[in-house]
């Protein structure tokens, strides 16, 4: 019987496909155990010996469609993990296609340590605050939150649709803080840049409001 360190020790050293087997014997669902290696720091890990046997891993060779994306999400991390670009996409990803928050929260980190000012991830950690997080400090936190938001829109957004998603997380914010007049002037702002967050406006305050 495999212990648990198993699972470790064949990705570790790119035994991709005993790693697949072991999960198909223990009857496990890969998607399950993802979250657990990308942030256990799996990737960062791996020998030298197993990146080599993941960059030469013939992907046609297995039907496992778990198996390819995992080569091929590794391969696509290792060419562009220097790039705080391929980390901003990740997020964004995350939160709006996959919708796991955990992963998305990674991505954020991993992309700040690179370039602690950039806007997007400076954003999509709000934004994950705001929406996911469980406010146990209350309040002033949201507080401190809108005034980042207020010193970044202060000193240039350079693009609208991150201008505009900049004011929905005020709106978010203020709508948090009970504060619905400030909410809806934000949110009317965020739609004169991107009629879209009209959807969000009526799922705030109705159609008729």
């Amino acid at each position: 019987m495999h212990e648990t360190e198993d699972f470790y020790e064949l990705i570790l050293n790119g035994e991709v496909d005993a790693f697949f087997e072991l999960i198909r014997s223990f009857n496990m669902d890969f998607g399950t155990l993802k979250g657990m290696f990308l942030f256990g720091g799996i990737y960062d890990n791996m020998t030298p010996e197993g990146h080599e046997k993941m960059m030469a891993y013939d992907i046609g060779q297995t039907e496992n469609e778990d198996a390819k994306k995992f080569v091929e999400d590794y391969r696509n991390w290792f060419e562009n993990k220097d790039d705080v670009a391929y980390y901003v996409k990740k997020a964004h990803d995350s939160m709006n296609i996959e919708q796991n928050m955990s992963a998305a929260q990674y991505y954020i980190q991993k992309g700040l340590e690179i370039d602690s000012k950039n806007t997007p991830l400076k954003l999509y950690e709000i934004y994950i605050f705001l929406n996911y997080a469980e406010d146990e400090e209350g309040n002033p936190l949201i507080k401190a939150y809108l005034e980042i938001i207020d010193m970044m829109i202060e000193n240039g957004i350079d693009r609208s649709e991150l201008v505009a998603f900049a004011r929905y997380l005020k709106a978010a914010a203020y709508y948090r803080l009970e504060e619905k007049e400030k909410s809806k002037t934000e949110m009317k702002k965020a739609i004169e840049l991107m009629p879209e967050y009209q959807a969000v406006y009526e799922d705030y305050f109705g159609k008729n409001d």
